[in-house]
C-alpha cells in the first residue's frame, strides 16, 4: 500500500485513492497487514467530495487479487462514524483471516457485526470472561455460514475468521482455530479436499494457519513491557501484575455452554482459569463458538464446504502482561503487540512440528 502523509491521506485526488504496490515477483506474501483506516473516521473537508468509499473499494479490489494462501490481518481501532464503520465492515471484513484489538474495539466490533450502536467507553481493566465472550460472539458472526462469498484470486471464495488476537493492559487472549487431531490429521484432510475439487479449502480452514498459540500470546505479553517501558528487558522494579489469581472461562453459561468443557450442566459451577507462576501463559480448547443458540442473530448451520467438514475448534491462550509502572511511550504499542505475536506463528517451521 502506498504510503502517505496524515495530512494529506484524506484529501488527496491526483491519483488513485489507495495505491497497492504488488509486485509481480511475490505472487504470495507471507502476510498482509491492514491499518490505520481510522484516519478516514472522520471527513474534516466540507468543501471537497467524500473520497472514503473509494478508498475502501480500492482496498477491497487490492484484498481480492490476494492468493489464497496469503493470509490478511486486520488491526482494529477506534471509530465513532457508524456509516464509515459498518461500510468498512461489509467491504473488508470478508477477505480477513486474523484480527487484533484492544478491550474498547472489541465490543464494538461485536456490537457492529450485529447492527448494534458504537460506544466511546469501556472498562479500562476488562474482566477477562465478558473479553472472551466477545471473542466468542465475534468469531460466531463472522463464521456464519450464510454469510456471501467473496471473490478472490481463484474464483468465488470466503475468507473465514480463523484468528482473534486481543490485547489489554492486564493480559493477551489469543483465539485461533485448530484441527482437534492435530496437523497431520489436518494436512490429510486438507489434502483430500484440495484432491476433491470444487471451492478450494484453505490452511485456516483445516487449523493449520497460526501454530504456536501459546509462544505467540508470550511473545505480545513481553512487547507490551518493553514497548511501553521503552526497554529491552523486563524490570521486576517497574513491574506490576494486573490479572486476577483466577478467572471464569464464560460470564455467560446459557449462551456459551461450549465454553463450559468438564462441566456437565450450566447448573455447575463454571470453569476457573487458575494462574500459575511457573507457566503463566494458560492455554486450553473447546467447540468453536456458533450461532446455533444465537436466536437474536438467527439460525445457523454447521460449517461444510461443498458438503466436506473439517472436525477443528478453538484454541484460547491468555498471558497476565508485566505491566509497566513507568510508562515512557504508548504510541503504536498494540501496532508491536499484535506484530510481535505474528511473526511467531507466521515463522516457517518445520510442518510435522505442528
Amino acid at each position: 500500500m502506498k504510503h502517505t502523509s496524515d495530512d494529506t491521506s484524506n484529501s488527496s485526488r491526483d491519483e488513485d485513492p489507495v495505491k497497492m504496490n504488488y509486485p509481480s515477483t511475490v505472487p504470495s506474501p507471507d502476510l498482509v497487514v491492514i491499518g490505520g483506516l481510522q484516519s478516514m473516521d472522520r471527513w474534516p473537508f466540507p468543501d471537497q467530495p467524500d473520497i472514503r468509499s473509494d478508498r475502501l473499494a480500492e482496498l477491497k479490489r487490492f484484498l481480492a487479487l490476494l492468493s489464497p494462501d496469503t493470509p490478511v490481518h486486520f488491526e482494529m481501532a477506534s471509530y465513532v462514524n457508524h456509516q464509515f464503520a459498518s461500510e468498512m465492515l461489509r467491504k473488508i471484513m470478508p477477505y480477513v483471516d486474523s484480527i487484533g484489538m484492544n478491550e474498547q474495539e472489541l465490543p464494538n466490533l461485536a456490537s457492529l457485526l450485529s447492527d448494534g450502536p458504537i460506544s466511546s467507553v469501556s472498562s479500562a481493566y476488562p474482566r477477562a470472561a465478558h473479553m472472551l465472550d466477545s471473542m466468542r460472539t465475534v468469531w460466531a458472526l463472522m463464521n456464519n455460514p450464510q454469510l456471501p462469498r467473496v471473490p478472490s484470486a481463484s474464483g468465488p471464495g470466503w475468507r473465514r475468521l480463523s484468528r482473534i488476537h486481543l490485547h489489554t493492559l492486564g493480559y493477551q487472549m489469543i483465539m485461533v482455530r485448530r484441527h482437534v487431531h492435530g496437523g497431520q490429521v489436518a494436512r490429510r484432510d486438507l489434502d483430500a479436499a484440495l484432491a476433491a475439487g470444487g471451492l478450494p479449502a484453505r490452511r485456516s480452514d483445516v487449523g493449520l494457519l497460526w501454530p504456536f498459540t501459546r509462544a505467540a500470546a508470550a511473545k505480545a505479553s513481553l512487547i507490551a513491557h518493553r514497548h511501553t517501558c521503552a526497554a529491552s528487558a523486563i524490570d521486576p522494579v517497574k513491574t506490576r501484575l494486573l490479572m486476577d489469581d483466577s478467572f471464569a472461562v464464560t460470564a455467560d453459561p446459557n449462551r456459551w455452554r461450549s465454553a463450559l468443557r468438564e462441566a456437565s450442566s450450566i447448573q455447575d459451577p463454571i470453569p476457573r482459569i487458575h494462574f500459575n507462576a511457573s507457566s503463566p501463559v494458560t492455554c486450553w480448547t473447546e467447540p468453536e463458538p456458533s450461532l446455533e443458540h444465537f436466536e437474536e442473530f438467527g439460525h445457523s448451520t454447521e460449517y461444510s464446504d461443498n458438503g466436506r467438514k473439517f472436525d477443528t475448534h478453538v484454541e484460547i491462550c491468555v498471558a497476565p502482561v508485566p505491566v509497566c509502572m513507568k510508562v515512557r511511550q504508548t504510541v503504536a504499542a498494540g501496532d508491536n503487540i499484535s506484530g510481535g505475536a505474528l511473526r511467531v506463528q507466521i515463522t516457517a517451521r518445520n510442518p510435522s512440528s505442528l
